[in-house]
């Protein structure tokens, strides 16, 4: 579903790093661990056409997206990728349902009412879709995050430091969740972190150092 082929990047002064090849399928998870600086936001950032390679090919469903325009890559991220940020980012004046709701208008899609009460009900937030994001607490904004990952039914999940801040009994509640939604929606789910605690939840691990 994912894959890479000989990504680097080079930072502004010359600062070269190269990331060992990557490889998810629908409903796998990788997990993707190293120190500040090795170079994890970055190659978040080129999983999701947020930033180009120095040199390399992110391939996701049996696209390079590397050839795409702009234009193109926004609407293939739409549509084939969903993010899990580790702040939420929602709009603090709309309510919960109308931000899980926004990727979809944005993409031009149909929302799809009853998906979203299903997924919201997977997460355990279907009571809480009329409230404003503020008045959720950090977990329920991150179940929302998560949701509003999935709604769109993306081919790949990226979920960027989603258990930093967490004690170990959320930690671990998180990422089964994140796991359990990526294997219901069939996504490959690639969790880049520093926290070590996941490495005992996923086999599929690469450090990067």
């Amino acid at each position: 579903m994912i894959q890479t082929r000989e990504l680097s990047y080079t930072y502004p002064g010359g600062r070269v790093i190269r990331f060992p090849d990557l490889a998810c399928q629908a409903g796998e998870t990788l997990l993707i661990t190293g120190p500040s600086g090795a170079g994890k936001t970055t190659l978040l950032h080129m999983l999701a056409g947020l930033i180009p390679p120095a040199n390399g090919t992110v391939e996701i469903a049996g696209t390079n997206i590397g050839g795409l325009n702009t234009r193109s890559m926004d609407a293939f991220r739409g549509r084939y990728i969903g993010i899990v940020f580790q702040r939420s980012h929602f709009i603090g004046s709309l309510s919960v349902r109308d931000n899980l709701m926004m990727p979809l208008h944005l993409t031009g899609s149909r929302p799809d009412k009853n998906q979203l009460q299903e997924v919201a009900q997977s997460l355990g937030i279907d009571h809480l879709l009329h409230q404003l994001p503020a008045r959720l607490s950090q977990g329920e904004q991150q179940r929302a995050s998560i949701a509003r990952a999935v709604l769109p039914a993306p081919n790949v999940i990226l979920a960027d430091e989603p258990t930093a801040s967490l004690d170990d009994r959320n930690c671990e509640a998180v990422a089964r969740l994140l796991s359990e939604q990526a294997a219901r929606h069939k996504a490959a789910l690639l969790i880049v972190t520093h926290d070590n605690r996941l490495t005992s939840l996923f086999p599929q691990h690469i450090q990067l150092t």
